[in-house]
């Protein structure tokens, strides 16, 4: 092979190997991020269950 495609060659490689420890980070971060509002909207459907939204509004009130 030509020493500049060559040379070429192994700069694509390893800018897709970037490319895909990037994306695999991204992965992991929208995994988490899933994760966490999963806990979140879990914990909101708790808290309604003990206090109605109606009866959170009416408190306000007072």
């Amino acid at each position: 092979m030509h020493p500049s495609l060559d040379a070429q060659m192994q700069f694509l490689q390893r800018a897709l190997s970037h490319q895909d420890a990037g994306n695999e980070r991204i992965r992991a971060n929208l995994a988490d991020i899933f994760s966490r509002l999963a806990a979140m909207e879990a914990h909101v459907k708790d808290l309604d269950k003990k206090e109605p939204v109606a009866l959170k509004k009416n408190r306000w009130k007072e």
